[in-house]
């Protein structure tokens, strides 16, 4: 299960060896020597300020202590080593709802209307999960969709295979029949196309179902 940590935009990252005692507030987080050694190299590997990292992270070292401070960006970041960093936009709301739960509601709401955005099919049952990450609603949003794909049945194409079959189907591959099957007269070499549901588009969903387990907190 992966370290998380909320922050919002301008907000301050530190080590949590230099302030003991200390925990994560909606402004400033408190990582591990190690995430947080991992997210800074991170950040200068990419300093360049025409990529998006140079404007999202800035590193910077006060009264001997390290900080890195968050820029202009909202979203999720995955550190080396699985710390997961979930950015919430800084939204003016009431002293009473100024927190977590209720920035991810108003940006939950704002990704409904991106254009194209993976987030367009939140409902009002997604809206009132803003206890969970925003990562979390956006697996859930995938998990929404793969499951009416799938009551609509996955796609099957055929699939050309060849093997040394314990019987005659398709053509037989008459050398390699000769080769292969001198000593063993009970097989044939033999090629087809199956209808299968092992085709690449399938593999990709899976492969994105095992990504996501290693991912998701729920």
């Amino acid at each position: 299960m992966a370290d998380h940590h909320t922050i919002r935009e301008f907000g301050t990252i530190q080590r949590h060896s230099d302030f003991p005692g200390r925990s994560d507030s909606f402004d400033c987080i408190f990582l591990n020597n190690k995430s947080f050694d991992r997210l800074r190299d991170f950040v200068s590997d990419n300093a360049d300020p025409r990529i998006e990292v140079e404007k999202a992270f800035g590193y910077q070292r006060s009264k001997g202590k390290d900080l890195i401070r968050v820029g202009n960006m909202v979203g999720v970041l995955e550190i080396k080593g699985g710390t997961m960093l979930e950015i919430l936009p800084k939204i003016h709301l009431s002293a009473q709802s100024n927190n977590e739960e209720a920035t991810r509601k108003v940006f939950l709401r704002m990704l409904r209307y991106l254009r194209d955005s993976p987030f367009n099919r939140i409902d009002q049952a997604h809206l009132k999960t803003t206890r969970f990450p925003i990562l979390e609603l956006y697996i859930t949003g995938y998990l929404d969709e793969l499951n009416r794909l799938i009551h609509k049945g996955l796609k099957q194409h055929y699939v050309y295979k060849e093997e040394n079959a314990k019987f005659l189907k398709g053509r037989l591959n008459f050398n390699d029949h000769l080769r292969e099957n001198r000593l063993h007269r009970e097989r044939f070499h033999v090629s087809y196309d199956e209808f299968s549901l092992n085709i690449p588009q399938n593999k990709i969903i899976k492969s994105t179902l095992l990504v996501l387990i290693s991912k998701t907190r729920i």
